[in-house]
């Protein structure tokens, strides 16, 4: 089954915590078959240990 997002590539800021509409946003559009890159400023390793916490793993990039 494919998903709406198959192929598609999200760049998604604002993932800070597991209740964060952007965490929300991030894991429905890995499920959808989106590929997804967080990003984070000043907190890095919180929104790196965040990223383990999808479905899949997502890298995270330093922006500001």
């Amino acid at each position: 089954m494919s998903g709406l997002l198959d192929g598609k590539r999200l760049l998604i800021t604002g993932v800070i915590t597991e209740s964060s509409l952007a965490f929300q946003i991030a894991k429905v559009a890995q499920q959808q078959g989106a590929t997804v890159v967080l990003t984070g400023f000043g907190r890095m390793a919180l929104v790196q240990r965040i990223a383990r916490r999808l479905p899949r793993p997502a890298p995270v990039i330093e922006l500001d």
